[in-house]
């Protein structure tokens, strides 16, 4: 698909999963992972770089997931010690942000990175790890429509690919999404507490819900329900988010009974 290699900067080891479905489809894929140290036993063409610099002077289309708007400035622009990717980018490369963040400062990244003649598409990833490793993933993309014509081949290796409009849309489809999810593990949540003050047990409930509770995305849930408590007061609007801590308390008591 690609001549030059296909590079990924995270500072979540779960983005790995990209860096190994492009390698398994035979892409030449460069990643550097923040903190981590992981040099040994890779993948047939998957290369640990010893800096971001390396990623960006390497490859043509970079997918970037740093949630830290901060971090992620930084690393762009850099410091009086070095110009940062925009400095070490070419002009026409595109940037695929995985990143959770709102549409303001999705655009303003674009802002940033548009002087450099770089352009940026927003992607989120639904359906986990397993799912983007397999290509059975959901991917809602968003962008100008010729920066997403040229990664689309791409992302199409991950999943289904759907365009959801202007750069932000896909990480905003995505956060409304997680936040239903996550009002309907809400209020399962409280109904197995409920039952467990009645009497009930837990595992009779579980089965009667079909199955126990999946605790393993509350993190997930919780990042996203917060992309969308943003959004909401970016705009002035009212955003009541759900407490995960309180659901982390009940789904614990659930499971020890």
């Amino acid at each position: 698909m690609t001549k030059r290699p296909i590079g990924l900067i995270a500072s979540d080891p779960e983005a790995l999963a990209v860096a190994r479905r492009m390698a398994g489809v035979g892409e030449h894929v460069i990643f550097y992972m923040f903190g981590s140290t992981a040099r040994k036993n890779l993948a047939p063409n998957l290369e640990a770089a010893s800096t971001p610099a390396d990623v960006a002077l390497a490859c043509e289309i970079v997918f970037l997931e740093i949630d830290d708007t901060r971090q992620m400035r930084q690393l762009m622009l850099g410091c009086p010690d070095r110009p940062g990717l925009l400095g070490e980018m070419q002009p026409g490369a595109i940037i695929i942000d995985l990143s959770i963040r709102t549409p303001r400062e999705t655009l303003a990244l674009l802002g940033v990175s548009g002087t450099r003649g770089i352009g940026v598409v927003d992607v989120a990833l639904v359906g986990g790890t397993a799912a983007i490793e397999h290509g059975a993933a959901t991917v809602l993309v968003g962008g100008f429509p010729d920066a997403v014509d040229r990664v689309e081949p791409i992302l199409a290796e991950l999943g289904r690919v759907e365009r959801t409009g202007p750069l932000g849309s896909a990480q905003t489809a995505a956060a409304l999404m997680g936040y239903v999810e996550a009002a309907h593990f809400a209020a399962r949540s409280d109904a197995l507490s409920v039952g467990h003050a009645l009497g009930l047990r837990a595992s009779a409930l579980s089965h009667i819900f079909d199955g126990a509770p999946d605790d393993s995305n509350i993190v997930r849930f919780q990042r996203r329900a917060e992309l969308v408590r943003r959004m909401a007061e970016e705009r002035g609007l009212g955003s009541n988010v759900i407490d995960f801590n309180r659901l982390k308390v009940a789904e614990s008591a659930n499971k020890s009974s």
